[in-house]
């Protein structure tokens, strides 16, 4: 149920804004209520949706505002995570977060978006675990996870991926972590986030 719902929320069969009825999603689907249920507030945790009160469930669309909100924050969390960590991670670190490049970067050449983000999200968190702030890794987890979900309901429309495409920019991070210059390590994830952010603009006025 849950993943029925999600893929048509992704492919836009549900359209941005639209209400979750548990009642005609019933009716169309021939289930009962609990799934139903249990699959929208799943949704709703994971972003795709969101919870009103009295008024009920409705598909995120979310204003290019927002959006850019969204990635903002992100920037400003990783700007305090690279504070942190600059000076902290080993060579064993290095190695991990080159594996995760890697991966991302096959996804990438694949086309396979839900490999590259799950790539990209472990990639970084896991500087943000390297703190040992729980809750600066909780923050940066979610609001990763709510960036995500805007290039899932965007990705699936665009026959090129410009919004994951700035893979190159990881190794960047990596080299700076490796040299241990805060500054550069600054600069890479503010132009990385500054990035995405465009590109998310450009493809969703394409569409």
């Amino acid at each position: 149920m849950y993943r029925h719902l999600r893929e048509q929320i992704v492919t836009k069969e549900i359209s941005p804004g639209s209400q979750l009825v548990e009642k005609s999603i019933e009716a169309e689907l021939s289930v009962s209520r609990t799934p139903i249920r249990q699959a929208i507030r799943r949704l709703c945790d994971e972003g795709f949706a969101k919870l009103y009160a009295h008024r009920g469930a409705f598909v995120m669309n979310p204003s290019e505002t927002e959006v850019l909100q969204a990635f903002e924050m992100w920037k400003y969390l990783e700007m305090k995570v690279a504070e942190l960590v600059y000076n902290q991670v080993t060579y064993s670190d290095l190695q991990q977060l080159n594996k995760w490049i890697s991966e991302g970067e096959q996804a990438w050449e694949a086309g396979d978006v839900e490999r590259y983000l799950e790539a990209d999200k472990e990639f970084h968190l896991f500087l943000a675990w390297k703190t040992g702030n729980e809750l600066l890794h909780e923050f940066l987890e979610r609001i990763i996870n709510q960036v995500h979900v805007y290039v899932r309901m965007l990705e699936r429309h665009s026959k090129t991926i410009p919004v994951i495409g700035r893979v190159k920019d990881h190794y960047s991070v990596v080299d700076a972590l490796e040299e241990q210059d805060l500054s550069l390590l600054q600069t890479t994830l503010d132009e990385h986030t500054r990035y995405h952010a465009t590109a998310w603009s450009w493809e969703r006025s394409r569409q």
